[in-house]
């Protein structure tokens, strides 16, 4: 018997190392200084980020520090020149500052929310983004959008017209769901604007990667700040339950 147990054991052994969540490795952190002109002491815009690096081996853990490098190298390419340009000759010093929660850290996926709060020549700007990560299945480490984890596409679908149905199918339910909730919180006495209503959502919430997932596993669909309510309230967000949508799909 005691045999029996020692060899069930380690039969279970990589189930259990696949069930342990990633370690978390030291930042990805920087400040990508931006100049006006040659010569100029001090910088006209200064980006300034954090994102999470993990440890291990495999290739989860590879694509997802790959992703976050590779953000960083087009952040530095693209994005803060084209930030810098924008701002007026005599605009006020302007800074971007990106900081990150992982909001769940499974056997199946890493779920990242970045925020991104900006000051431009003086106006406060903030926005945000998810980011998450399979961490089994054909692609691992691979960035999966809803109909994925919904399981209505698979990872190695690359059928156009079904990408586009499935995906479709998945939006309209699940804006009809959002729509619903913020309605009950409409009766519940909460302020949005004025202008908010169900076609609204049509063009302020993308579905397919407008969310992440929490601790529990649910989607937590987002609005960027200032979308439904006044900027200074920060993002709002909808968590429906995953399930919840498998039943009205």
């Amino acid at each position: 018997m005691k045999r029996f147990f020692l060899i069930l054991m380690a039969l279970m052994l990589p189930a259990v190392a696949l069930a342990q969540p990633l370690t978390l490795a030291e930042d990805l952190t920087g400040s990508i200084p931006w100049y006006r002109h040659e010569g100029d002491s001090e910088p006209a815009y200064v980006y300034t980020y954090a994102y999470p690096q993990v440890q291990g081996e495999g290739d989860d853990v590879e694509s997802i520090n790959e992703y976050y490098r590779y953000t960083v190298e087009d952040t530095e390419a693209f994005t803060v020149p084209i930030n810098g340009e924008q701002l007026p000759e005599d605009a006020l010093p302007s800074t971007t500052e990106v900081s990150y929660t992982v909001t769940l850290n499974d056997d199946q996926y890493f779920s990242v929310w970045v925020t991104r709060a900006s000051v431009m020549n003086g106006e406060r700007q903030s926005a945000c983004s998810a980011q998450i990560f399979s961490r089994s299945g054909e692609k691992p480490g691979g960035v999966v959008t809803l109909p994925y984890i919904l399981g209505i596409l698979q990872a190695t679908e690359d059928d156009a017209w079904l990408q586009d149905r499935q995906t479709a199918k998945a939006e309209a339910c699940v804006r009809a769901m959002v729509w619903e909730a913020l309605e009950e919180r409409m009766d519940d006495g909460e302020v949005f604007l004025d202008d908010v209503d169900e076609e609204a959502l049509g063009f302020l919430l993308y579905p397919e990667e407008d969310f992440y997932l929490d601790e529990a596993g649910n989607a937590v669909f987002f609005f960027q700040p200032g979308d439904v309510k006044p900027e200074a309230e920060g993002p709002v967000l909808v968590p429906i339950p995953l399930e919840d949508i498998m039943d009205e799909l």
